[in-house]
Parts: C-alpha cells; structure tokens; sequence
C-alpha cells in the first residue's frame, strides 16, 4: 500500500497541475479505499469468534496442528464439552506437530472426556515427557501433573496418583 501511495503520489506531482493534484489525491485514495473496505468486510466473518477463527483456519490450512489445537481445547470447554469432535482435532494436532507438548496435553484431556482412561494417562505422560527443562516448574506443567493424579486416581491407581500428587507441590510452590 505505501509503495503504491508513493507511487501514484509521484505520478500526480509530476504530471498533474498543482491546482488539480488535491482532486486526483482524493480520487486515488477513494479508490484505494474501496477495494480494502470490501476486502476487510468480505474476511470479517471469520474472527466473529474463536470456533469460527479456528474452523476458517482449517478450511484455508488443513494442516494447520495450531488450529487443530485451539480448536480441540475450545471443544472441551464446551458444555458439555464435544469429545468427539474434540478427539479428532486433537488427533490431528498430534500428527501435525508430535514433539509439541500441547497437543499431547489437548489429546489427553479429550481422551479422558470420552472415556480413555489409558490412553489419556498415556499422552499426559508424553505431555511431561515433552516439556522442556524451563517449563518443569510452571503452574501448565502442574496441571498437567494434576490431570495425571486425577485419572490414576479414578483408575484405581492410588499409589501412582499419590506419588503423581506429590510432584505437583513442587512445581506449585517453587523454592
């Protein structure tokens, strides 16, 4: 846009009277003007809102993992929370970008809301596995702890949970 100001500037001062060059101004930045009025217009509906960002994404991007993400943890919010829906994106937000320990996260909360107890104690173990040294002791990882006391815990796995417990306060209580 400044490249193309500049040079229909550039055009109008060096061909165009001075007493003209404030009428054609007006004209160029009308039309200019219009086409990104409509252009902004045409593209708004897709930030109306998180789901609608993420789903417009997807149909541009399908490989995008960061979508795929986003959208499994806005599905599990949901109440009651889409589990179904949610376990597919996050399935693909896995395929897309394995090393990352959100997906890994977003796969385990979706597993655990529709039933996979195993297969969520699984990925929030890959979850921690993930996680850089420089995030061990950040309140994510600690939920991440949580959510893996949590369903030993319901698992029947008391020590495990207990001992998962533990591993918690550390990382809530640094120092």
């Amino acid at each position: 846009i400044v490249l193309a100001a500049a040079a229909i500037a550039t055009t109008v001062a060096r061909f165009a009277r001075p007493a003209d060059v404030a009428a054609v101004t007006r004209w160029a930045a009308v039309g200019i003007l219009i086409p990104l009025v409509w252009l902004t217009w045409r593209d708004s509906h897709a930030y109306a809102d998180k789901d609608t960002l993420y789903r417009t994404t997807l149909a541009r991007n399908a490989d995008s993992w960061l979508a795929h993400n986003n959208l499994a943890a806005l599905l599990l919010e949901q109440q009651p929370p889409n589990a179904t829906d949610a376990l597919s994106h996050a399935r693909d937000a896995v395929r897309l970008a394995p090393d990352q320990p959100s997906t890994h996260f977003n796969l385990g909360l979706a597993l655990e809301a529709s039933g996979d107890a195993a297969g969520a104690i699984e990925e929030y173990r890959r979850t921690l596995e993930r996680t850089s040294e420089a995030e061990r002791k950040s309140a994510r990882v600690a939920l991440v702890h949580d959510r893996l006391a949590t369903v030993l815990r319901a698992a029947g796995r008391l020590e495990e949970s207990a001992a998962e417990a533990e591993g918690i306060k550390p990382s809530l209580h640094p120092g």
